[in-house]
């Protein structure tokens, strides 16, 4: 990796599926990146998000459009979304941003700098525009991740299971690489989920924690750390918990330990940060 990197060495790929509702406020944020490539991959969409898609493509040259129309994956579409729209790409560095998202301005270039080994993928904070009251929340999530495309070359893409973006970690922690989170780094989430969304969201979540072979407890552990940034609800917790127990595990135990116990170490330190600000 060349620590030298600019944003016109980047691609941002925009994995789109009837997203009229968010899409044209996430690509506006996307165009006020200095990037050279945008690469809207529109995925079986059935709304306006073409239309809208379009309308930006023809204000800016930088956006390219494809179609993705059928999937061969079976659990996580956005993954097999997301592969697609980075073999189109033509740069060293690859964006994911997710068309439900707004990035910070200046969100590609302050992460770039981080971006050279033993960094391997790096990404900011997650900030719910929409605050609600039941709502269990993660603060790092796979989209807006910096990655170099000749490491997701390595790695075979992103996995067809549904917490890809962590499974696409471990492979990178076994490997030697290391994943960094720069919580100055800010993206927004502004869909406003209905409780029925928010469920689903933290159902599949529980599937995915149960895929990785990752512990209940630590599950737990993560939830309590929620607390002391947002309330939750415990009908969202319930389906957490629900998801985690319906789900089969596919990875094993050994190769989730090196990511718990990143995960934990980074969790205390968050902590201290808290208790140390009140």
């Amino acid at each position: 990796m060349n620590p030298a990197l600019k944003e016109r060495d980047v691609s941002i790929v925009v994995p789109v599926h009837n997203e009229e509702e968010t899409l044209n406020q996430s690509l506006i944020s996307i165009r006020r990146q200095k990037v050279k490539e945008i690469i809207v991959v529109l995925d079986r969409c059935e709304d306006n998000s073409e239309k809208i898609a379009r309308k930006h493509a023809d204000e800016d040259s930088r956006i390219k459009i494809f179609f993705l129309h059928e999937h061969k994956f079976k659990t996580n579409y956005i993954a097999e979304t997301v592969n697609f729209g980075i073999s189109k790409a033509q740069n060293d560095v690859i964006c994911i941003a997710e068309a439900d998202t707004i990035l910070e301005d200046n969100y590609v270039s302050s992460l770039l700098p981080y971006l050279k080994k033993p960094v391997a993928s790096v990404s900011g904070r997650m900030i719910h525009l929409h605050k609600r009251f039941m709502h269990f929340r993660e603060t790092i999530t796979g989209t807006g991740r910096l990655i170099p495309r000749q490491i997701w070359e390595a790695l075979g893409g992103f996995p067809d299971i549904l917490a890809c973006d962590t499974f696409f970690d471990l492979k990178l922690l076994k490997k030697g690489w290391e994943v960094k989170i720069i919580d100055e780094a800010i993206l927004y989430d502004i869909r406003n989920y209905t409780m029925k969304q928010l469920a689903i969201r933290a159902i599949r979540r529980g599937k995915g924690r149960r895929q990785l072979g990752q512990s209940f407890f630590f599950m737990l552990g993560h939830g309590l750390y929620s607390l002391t940034k947002t309330p939750f609800g415990i009908v969202e917790l319930m389906a957490n918990v629900a998801g985690y127990f319906t789900t089969s595990r596919k990875a094993t135990r050994e190769d989730m330990r090196l990511y718990e116990v990143k995960r934990i170490k980074e969790i205390m330190r968050k902590l201290v940060h808290v208790f140390e600000a009140e």
